[in-house]
């Protein structure tokens, strides 16, 4: 089983250009999934492309939720989402309800100096 790890909002709390101690104000928000390792069948070049378009796509939506992007926007991301996720999972229902259950632990942390 391989876990992702995506976040935004470090930039702001630690910017590059800045050397700094501390950081600066920030929300930041991670995500945290379990990523279900390929069927056997699975040509795992193609199944490791579905899942950097995946994590792609959820770091866009971190940051449409972050920017406070329309909900039409947000949507369509997450239909995207959802339609590379059924290609990944190669027919499998098990597979696509463990990689969607997966994605669903998302969590902010507010940081304050």
């Amino acid at each position: 089983m391989l876990q992702a790890f995506l976040h935004t909002g470090v930039e702001t709390f630690w910017p590059m250009s800045i050397r700094t101690v501390g950081g600066f104000p920030a929300k930041i928000r991670f995500k945290l999934f379990k990523i279900p390792s390929p069927a056997e069948s699975v040509d795992l070049a193609v199944y490791v492309d579905h899942l950097q378009h995946i994590m792609q796509l959820e770091l866009d939506l971190l940051n449409l939720i972050d920017t406070h992007a329309n909900k039409e926007e947000i949507e369509a991301v997450r239909a995207v989402l959802h339609d590379e996720i059924h290609r990944i999972s190669n027919g499998d229902q098990s597979v696509e309800n463990e990689i969607e259950k997966g994605m669903m632990m998302e969590k902010s942390v507010p940081t304050k100096i």
